[in-house]
């Protein structure tokens, strides 16, 4: 059990930093 909420929170972390560096890093390609 411990291990599938750990990767959830993996999981939720990677797509939180993705959206946040992402977000900018687009901006400045255009």
């Amino acid at each position: 059990w411990i291990y599938h909420h750990y990767c959830a929170m993996a999981m939720a972390l990677i797509s939180l930093t993705w959206k946040i560096e992402g977000e900018p890093d687009c901006a400045k390609k255009q």
